[in-house]
C-alpha cells in the first residue's frame, strides 16, 4: 500500500498535503485549548462554548457543502480548492498573532474545519475515482488513516 501511496505524483502530493494539514490542526487545537481554558473557569461553560462552536462549524459547514462545493471545485478547479485550507489556516494565524485570544483562535479553528469539511475533504474524494483500483483500495485507507495520524 505504501508503494502504491508515493506511485504517482497526485498521491505523493495528497499525502504531504494531508501531513500538513493535520500537523497544523494539531497545533490550532493545543492552541485552543489553551484559550479556552483561560477564558473559562468551569467545565460547564467550557462545555457551552464547545457545544456553541461546534454547531455553528457544523451548519456552515452544511451550507457551504450544499451551496458552494460545486461551484468551487469548477471555478477554483481540484488545486485551488485543495490550497483554501492552507490560506485559511495562514489568514486565520496571522489574525491570531496580531489579536490574540479566543475569538481570533475559534475563528481559526472553526474556519479551518469549514473548509476542510465543506471543500477539501470532497475535493480530496473525487480525486480518487479517476484512480486505479488500487489506489482506491490500498493508497486511500493507508492515506485516510497511518497518514492522518501520522501528522497528528
Amino acid at each position: 500500500a505504501a508503494r502504491v501511496l508515493i506511485s504517482t505524483p497526485l498521491l505523493r502530493g495528497l499525502t504531504a498535503h494531508s501531513l500538513l494539514i493535520t500537523f497544523l490542526a494539531a497545533g490550532i487545537w493545543y492552541e485552543r485549548a489553551a484559550a479556552v481554558a483561560v477564558a473559562f473557569a468551569s467545565d460547564a461553560t467550557r462545555f457551552d462554548f464547545f457545544s456553541t462552536l461546534n454547531a455553528v462549524t457544523s451548519v456552515t459547514t452544511l451550507v457551504l457543502q450544499t451551496c458552494l462545493f460545486s461551484r468551487s471545485l469548477r471555478f477554483l478547479g481540484a488545486r485551488g480548492t485543495l490550497l483554501a485550507e492552507p490560506l485559511v489556516v495562514s489568514a486565520g494565524l496571522a489574525a491570531s498573532i496580531i489579536r490574540p485570544g479566543l475569538l481570533s483562535i475559534a475563528l481559526l479553528d472553526g474556519g479551518r474545519k469549514v473548509v476542510h469539511y465543506a471543500i477539501v475533504k470532497p475535493t480530496k474524494e473525487s480525486l480518487y475515482t479517476g484512480m486505479s483500483r488500487d489506489a482506491q483500495l490500498l493508497a486511500k485507507p493507508l492515506l485516510d488513516t497511518f497518514v492522518y495520524r501520522l501528522g497528528s
